[in-house]
């Protein structure tokens, strides 16, 4: 058995460099706090923590032999401020797209997560946004800070399924991602991982080296939307997702 192909070695390389870097956060995005001589708002994302973020993702995949190919029209482009919407098969799935989309984004975890010492505190340094898992987009507080980080020109990225699909088969997509795309007239960029879930899949803990390839589509404008439209919209981002996961590239 190859040595970084082993439950040991995945937990032993994540812990360290998650923790190395969760201490980099903290000792780094004080000064930049101190700079601008202010305590950051809802909806920051402080630059030495998305930076620090990004560098996380690309040491750990590379600690874990994963290799991430982005192709598409949004590869050479893809924009700011806009709701990234795709397939979730994976816990690789948060540092591929960081490696991926160079650019800003938030995306969601539950508020427990903010209670854990150090941790909580450099993830909501780096730009997630906790959220209340059982009032999903009804938690007012992180729609509130949703609305921030589109109108500061940043993403957010939702996984409409809900949660990892154990066997690589797109879910049902929830309305929610759509619902605030369309209140805050933000384009929806669709996405698609294919290859995380054939490396880490959901319950287990041993990452098999590999590449993942990472498609981002073209952005869909939302403006002019209503609420009645979601329905629509969800369902033509869930069919580009699904076209695209049956390329099995």
């Amino acid at each position: 058995m190859i040595w970084r192909e082993t439950t040991i070695y995945t937990v032993t390389a994540t812990v360290l460099i998650t923790l190395s870097v969760v201490v980099l956060i903290l000792l780094v995005t004080p000064f930049e706090i101190l700079l601008f001589r202010r305590w950051p708002p809802r909806g920051h994302l402080l630059r030495s923590g998305l930076f620090i973020r990004t560098f996380w993702a690309k040491h750990l995949l590379k600690a874990l032999n994963v290799k991430v190919v982005v192709e598409g029209p949004g590869a050479q482009g893809a924009p700011g401020g806009c709701v990234l919407v795709g397939n979730h098969q994976s816990l690789l799935d948060i540092p591929i797209l960081a490696a991926a989309y160079l650019k800003p984004f938030a995306f969601f975890s539950k508020k427990e997560l903010l209670r854990i010492p150090l941790f909580g505190w450099a993830a909501w340094l780096s730009g997630v946004v906790f959220v209340d898992r059982e009032k999903g987009v009804r938690d007012g507080n992180a729609l509130h800070t949703i609305r921030e980080v589109l109108k500061r020109g940043a993403a957010v990225v939702i996984f409409p399924e809900g949660t990892r699909s154990p066997d690589g088969v797109l879910k049902n997509f929830k309305r929610g991602a759509f619902v605030i795309a369309i209140d805050t007239e933000a384009p929806v960029l669709p996405f698609v991982i294919q290859g995380s879930g054939r490396l880490l899949p959901k319950g287990k803990l041993c990452v098999k080296g590999g590449t993942v390839r990472v498609w981002l589509g073209e952005p869909i404008p939302t403006k002019g939307h209503t609420s009645d439209d979601r329905f629509a919209l969800s369902e033509r981002v869930r069919e580009l997702v699904s076209n695209r996961l049956d390329l099995r590239l």
